[in-house]
């Protein structure tokens, strides 16, 4: 933020987000639930679904590369071991040059965070047409038909654009996902579920049970092998994304949920979490990755998430104002005139 008020930005308030940023719904006791601008019976998204509210929903998130935007929060300065891995900031906007502009003003460097890069921001690669991996089912996971629609739709555009096109899996999906949620949930057990379930909203308290259904702690050595683990998937990835700069896949196997779903038997969460496994990777991993709206399905915004190597935003950035332009859409715009009430 520090670095968006240097440049000019003009802050006009804060917006709500879930107690703890710990649900993909945006509700809490303190300041009560962000209605999705498009049908107030389906979430807006989270932790950040006030964010998308504010802006429209149905817009360009970019979740950028661990180290690309300097992190630091001063209520909470010792971070977990998976927040120094995985957490990131990224803007969230109505286009993909203003995610970019964005991205630009928070890559500023800051010694508050150690972890922080200079890379550069562009590169030659960026602006040829590039091989991309195309992944839009899994055996594994309930894959919803507006879902993989918009995955080819995305996937016909950018070879329209002249990129490569191939259907083929990334190494690991379904362990990756699983090993995030692994080792979130153990650093949770020690550096979060206190404090959750003394101060945080019923909600949240529901949603971490969800979330923590069947999985056992660790050991010390357990958790070592799943670190070890980590790096190994994530070497294997560095190999695919050198052959497929662009990773085309779905930012959930399901289209929005409606509210509160994660309040309902442990085992709906569950599968509330499965579906989420494209965004659980990215972040496991560290590794850049830019949502992209391309349309509506039943009234409410559909987009494709594009994956790119680490602090190679530009590659997904030039993909995604492909993507875009073809789509033609604007949240803004279709915004319907009446709502559910």
């Amino acid at each position: 933020m520090a670095s968006l008020r240097d440049a000019g930005a003009i802050v006009v308030g804060r917006t709500n987000t879930p107690a703890f940023s710990l649900r993909w719904f945006t509700d809490n006791d303190l300041h009560g639930r962000t209605l999705n601008p498009f049908d107030v019976a389906f979430t807006p998204g989270g932790s950040s679904g006030g964010a998308a509210a504010a802006v429209a929903c149905g817009v360009v998130g970019l979740r950028t590369t661990v180290g690309r935007v300097p992190s630091y929060k001063a209520s909470g300065p010792n971070r977990t071991v998976t927040n120094q891995m995985m957490s990131v900031q990224g803007p969230l906007t109505r286009t993909v040059a203003d995610a970019r502009l964005a991205m630009q003003v928070m890559s500023c460097g800051s010694a508050l965070d150690p972890q922080w890069v200079p890379a550069p921001l562009e590169s030659a690669q960026a602006h040829s047409p590039c091989k991309v991996a195309v992944f839009k089912h899994h055996a594994t996971y309930d894959v919803d038909s507006g879902v993989s629609a918009s995955i080819a739709q995305a996937a016909a555009w950018l070879h329209e654009a002249g990129c490569v096109v191939e259907e083929v899996e990334p190494p690991h999906f379904e362990e990756g996902s699983n090993l995030w949620n692994q080792l979130v949930m153990e650093d949770m057990r020690r550096g979060g579920q206190p404090a959750i379930e003394k101060l945080a909203d019923e909600g949240t308290k529901s949603a971490l049970r969800g979330y923590m259904q069947g999985l056992k702690p660790l050991d010390a050595n357990a958790l070592q092998e799943a670190q070890m683990r980590r790096f190994s998937i994530l070497r294997d990835w560095a190999v695919f994304l050198e052959r497929y700069p662009l990773l085309l896949m779905p930012d959930s196997w399901q289209r929005q949920f409606p509210v509160d779903a994660d309040k309902a038997a442990p085992e709906q969460v569950q599968k509330l979490l499965a579906a989420q496994a494209p965004l659980l990777i990215t972040a496991m991993l560290g590794v850049p990755g830019l949502s992209v709206p391309t349309g509506l399905v039943g009234g409410l915004p559909t987009g494709v998430q594009l994956v790119s190597w680490k602090f190679r935003e530009d590659v997904a950035l030039r993909a995604g104002e492909v993507i875009e332009r073809a789509a033609g859409f604007s949240a803004l715009a279709r915004l319907p005139m009446h709502r559910s009430p």
